[in-house]
This record gives structure tokens, sequence and C-alpha cells, in this order.
């Protein structure tokens, strides 16, 4: 590692040019035996990663406690911020004139150098050390771009990678079920390519970025292992794939026909290495074998990373989530828009909370980053309706500040002493969500973390179905448990983002429109009730799609700008337009909706903009103060 992180501060000093973020994950190490920058060795104690900058290079260790390349990967993919992202192993070193090659290579692409660009590059690797044998390298003499009649694997070596913000944000992370330290050995570069092929990314190798490989294989019995091990992890690719990208199960075809004309004097896959086409055929149909047992024992879930960088497709959904509230508190009050709304804020919160979760974060630093998030809006908002002298804010301003409308609503089975604040409800629910799941969620072993999952959809299934048929009134709704099943299908869909999902949302996305149309058509409780139910995939499906960014939204700011103040939206919409209604007598119309609308949202942009945003960064910065010197 110590060569690979001076060749990469060479590199930077032949070119400086650019600035480097160096992020290295330093995975599962030996006791003793951790990565330690040598800027830092001097004064830092033993075994203490650290970081260091310097005029261009801004270095920075992980120390991470599991194997497995793939989740050593996306460890480091979810910290670096930089727009080109290069990924190269610590047994590489860079050319001198890598950073210089590199620039020029993304210059000639539109927008390469912003990172907006779809590319997946790879480069030329060398053998570093002519005593080993010349394998798990790259030779390569002029531009090649990506055709489905080559096989996918070593085409971008994955020790020499590169790929723009913009490909990580639209593919994620890499499948931690595969590579190295993975009962699947390997495949996660080729799983990589192949999504980014199927994704509409430009896929290309180039000569002009070189590392040396010095990989320290020198018998042909090192060599024959790790070939197998490669065969074994295209085998379970083309099991994963046999319906996303057929394409690839005719390099099995020819690996399969190539192995039969071997075993009758036709040519070997390497001679010089003694790789023989049947051993690639034997760990082809093992590894496949693998894949389906796996999957068959519920251990093959393709657990691909999600990007943490900025993700435009989900604040868009939180907009057309607040707009479908205020489409039905302002104007079409007779329909469920609202409560459609709702769902998708709950799905959203479940996901991305447990994406956090999934971390291990200290109990107390999620709480405090909650807090800095939520509450400076909230008591913003309820200083307002106090101010504004709204009746329900100040008859039951303790019930508000503990975070407990909900539970008052269904005391008192009425909306209107709470009025207009008591859509609180929907925040005290998810609150109160925040303040429990982690007490759960964290101290559940792995195993047992999908199935408290379910328990939770089946929970609320189960409250509301009890609830219905003993003749509760709809207040019940308002209960922590009755909104389980949404919170739980977001939580599912970041353990298990199911693959089958997009395409049951498609058929069950008519239940959507059944929970917003059809108390205002119908009244037929049980089918309403069953479309409540089934919204829950579709609405999950639509999460997993806006965090690759596959929605087929129009492209612009306008949606993610709104889903930004989303929040604000929510908290002062309903405040707004009780101060208002009460002083002008309107009822909802859309002229209201247009007018308190559009209030609203720039009530909201300020509040965010100069209050909420400065807020939470000085909160978060007081939270790191107090933990560094706690």
């Amino acid at each position: 590692m110590s060569e690979c992180y001076a060749s990469i501060l060479e590199a930077s000093a032949v070119y400086p040019v650019v600035e480097i973020e160096l992020i290295i994950v330093d995975n599962a190490p030996e006791p003793g035996g951790e990565f330690v920058l040598p800027e830092r060795r001097a004064s830092m104690p033993s075994g203490t990663a650290g970081s260091w900058r310097g005029d261009r290079v801004e270095a920075s260790v992980i120390q991470l406690a599991r194997p497995g390349l793939s989740a050593a990967r996306n460890v480091g993919l979810a910290a670096c911020t930089g727009s080109v992202i290069v990924l190269i192993d610590d047994d590489c070193r860079l050319r001198k004139d890598y950073f210089k090659a590199l620039d020029n290579v993304v210059s000639n692409y539109p927008d390469g150098h912003e990172g907006k660009a779809l590319l997946l590059l790879g480069g030329r690797v060398e053998l570093g050390d002519p005593l080993d044998l010349p394998f798990t390298i790259r030779p390569l003499d002029e531009r090649e771009v990506y055709r489905r009649d080559v096989h996918p694997g070593g085409f971008v070596p994955g020790c020499n990678c590169v790929m723009t913000r913009a490909t990580l944000e639209r593919l994620g992370g890499f499948d931690e079920y595969l590579g190295a330290g993975t009962p699947l050995r390997s495949g996660e570069d080729t799983d990589y390519l192949i999504r980014a092929v199927e994704a509409g990314v430009t896929v290309e190798c180039l000569p002009q970025i070189v590392v040396r490989h010095y990989h320290g294989r020198r018998s042909h019995d090192e060599v024959a292992k790790l070939h197998y091990g490669y065969a074994f992890g295209n085998g379970a690719l083309y099991v994963k794939y046999r319906r996303t990208a057929p394409w690839l199960a005719k390099h099995f075809y020819w690996t399969l026909r190539s192995a039969v004309r071997e075993r009758f004097g036709g040519p070997s896959f390497d001679t010089r290495n003694k790789l023989t086409y049947q051993s690639t055929l034997r760990g082809n149909i093992s590894g496949a074998g693998a894949y389906i047992k796996e999957r068959l024992t519920g251990a093959s879930r393709s657990k691909v990373t999600l990007p943490k960088g900025y993700r435009p497709q989900i604040d868009s959904i939180r907009a057309v989530a607040a707009g479908f509230v205020l489409l039905s508190h302002l104007w079409l009050n007779s329909t469920e828009f609202g409560h459609l709304g709702i769902r998708a804020f709950f799905v959203l919160s479940g996901f991305l909370i447990t994406a956090q979760l999934i971390e291990r974060p200290r109990l107390t630093d999620f709480y405090w980053r909650r807090a800095a998030r939520l509450l400076p809006a909230f008591f913003l908002a309820l200083g307002l309706a106090l101010f504004l002298d709204s009746t329900g804010a100040r008859q039951w301003w303790q019930f508000h500040f503990a975070q407990i409308t909900n539970f008052l609503v269904y005391r008192l089975g009425d909306w209107g002493p709470v009025w207009p604040i008591g859509h609180f409800w929907t925040l005290n629910v998810e609150a109160q969500f925040y303040v429990a799941w982690p007490l759960i969620f964290l101290f559940l072993p792995r195993s047992y973390q999908i199935l408290a999952v379910l328990g939770l959809i089946l929970a609320a299934v189960a409250f509301r179905v009890v609830a219905l048929a003993a003749g509760f009134d709809s207040f019940i709704n308002v209960l922590p448990p009755a909104s389980f099943d949404a919170l739980g299908m977001g939580a599912l869909m970041t353990l298990m983002p199911l693959p089958l999902l997009l395409r049951a949302g498609i058929l069950l996305s008519p239940t959507l429109a059944g929970v917003a149309l059809l108390p205002a058509v119908l009244d037929a409780p049980w089918l309403w009730q069953l479309c409540e139910t089934l919204s829950i995939i579709p609405l999950g499906a639509l999460v997993i799609a806006a965090t690759r960014n596959e929605l087929p939204l129009p492209k612009g700011t306008l949606l993610p700008a709104l889903g930004r103040i989303s929040y604000g939206i929510y908290l002062y919409h309903m405040i707004l337009w009780g101060w208002i209604a009460t002083r002008f007598d309107l009822e909802p119309s859309l002229f209201v909706l247009l007018g308190v609308g559009g209030l609203t949202v720039a009530v909201a942009w300020f509040s965010h903009r100069l209050i909420e945003k400065p807020l939470q960064k000085a909160l978060v910065r007081a939270g790191s103060v107090r933990k560094k010197y706690s």
C-alpha cells in the first residue's frame, strides 16, 4: 500500500493542476497492520488512520471492519466528493503522467470535467514485476469501445477504473454479494460494466491512463486458482442477468463450444498461463450453481449500495408528494391526494433512515443529526402559529411541542379543535418512528432485520383491518401502527431492493389512483383499505427508481428545488391557509391553491435558506465539537 500511495503523490506532483481527494479504505486489516498515512505516522498513536492535507492532495484513511472488495469500494465511493472518480488497487502504482493523461482524456468528453457525462473508463494495466506471470494485466495500444459481442470480464479493469459522478449517481455502488471476500468470489467489476451498458453509459478503455500491477503471482497454480474464481463469478452473472441482459448468455455458449473443441484437440484458452476452456466452463457452472443456491436460501439479494451523493429524483418525489398535499388541502378536499402524498413521505422516510442505520452510527450522533435537521423548522412553524394566534396551536401547544399531536387528534376524534395544525400528526408519526426504530434495528442481528421489517408491514395491515372490522373511525389512522407498512416498505427497499419490485409497481400503479380518488366517488372502505395496503409497492418502486435516477421526469431544477424545501412547504401551508381563511372567509378553490400555495413556497424557501440551513449547519458543527471533546 505504501508504494501505491507514494506513486499517487508522485503523479500529483508531476501534474499539480488538478486537486486530488484520496480515500484509502483499509479493508479488515490484521491487528497492528493498519495502514497509517506516512505524514501522520510520527504524530499519531499506533493503529490510528487519520487524514492529511497537502498542497494538492487531501488524503484520508477509513478502517473498515468487514471483508469484501465491493464493500470497501462502496465505503470509499460514499465518502468521496469529486466529479471524476478513480478506483485502483493497493498492489498497483500509477505511472508518473497518470493525472495529466487522465485530465486530457476526460477533457475530450462534453461535461467530462464536471462529472456530468455518463462515463465508465478503463486504462492500460502493465506488468509491474517481470518475475510475475503475465496475468491480470490489460495490454492496450489504442482506444476500445465496448461492444456486447466482447466478453465484459476484464474490459474495464477494476484496478484502473474511472467513472464520473453522474455514472455513480445513475448506477449506485458495487454489488456487495459479488467480488473478492464473498461466496461468489469475483464478478463485481463485470457486474458494474453490465449495469453501465444497460443504463446507456459510455464504456471505453484508453491506453493513455496507465498503472503497473504488482500482483505477485509466479506459479501457474496461483494463476489457475484466480482464473477459476473469475470464471466462478462470471457463472453467477450469467444466471443473474438471464432476463435483464440476455445477450450475456451467448458468452457462456461460446465458452461451452470452445471447451468441446478443446476436448477434441482444439486450441486452449491461454497456453502461456496453462489455462483451459474446460476449467473456465467448470467455474461458470459452479458459479451459476452457487448463485442459484444463494438465491434459494435468500442470501443472494443483489445488495447494491446506493450513492450517498445528491439524488435529485428523490427530491422530485418529495415535491410531487408535497404538491398532492397542497392539492387536497387547498382545493380538492374531497379527495385523498394528500393522504397519498403522506404515504409517499413515509416510504421515503423509512428508506432514508434505514439507509443511515445500516452504517451503524452512534445513537447519539444519529439523534443529534435528526434533531438538527427537523426541529428548527418545526419549532419555527409552531412559533409562527402561536404568533398568528391560531386557536389549535394556542390551546394545545403542550401536545404540539411534545410531538404527540397525533395522539391528541385520536383522543379528541375531531380535527376542528387542532385546526389549522392538525397536519402535524404525520410529522409526529415520523418523529416517533425516528426515536423507536434505531433502538430496534441497531440491536437486531442482521439475519433478523428483514424479518423485523416484514413484521412492521404485517402489523400495520393487521392493525387497520382489525380497526375497520371493529368499527373504529378513521382517526385510528393517525396512530403510529397504522403507518408502519409504508415506513416498513421504505426500510425493506434499503435492505433488499427486489428486482421484481419495479414490475410489480407498474402492475399495481392503479392502486395509487384508488387511494387518491376512491373516497370521492364510492363509499367502499374495504376496497380503499386494499388499495392503501397495495399502494406501498408502487411507492417503493418509485423510491428505488429515483435513487437510480431512472424515473421519466423532465430534466431541470424546479422539481428538485421544490423537493428540497418540501418539509417547510408541508409545515407552513396549513398555518398560512388558516390565517388567511379566517380573515377573508375563503373556501378551498383553485384560486386558493395558487395563491396560498405560492405564498407557502416563498415562506418555505426563505425559512430554508435563512434559518433552517444555517441552524442545521451550526448544530451539526456543535455536535462534532461535542463528540471531539467528550
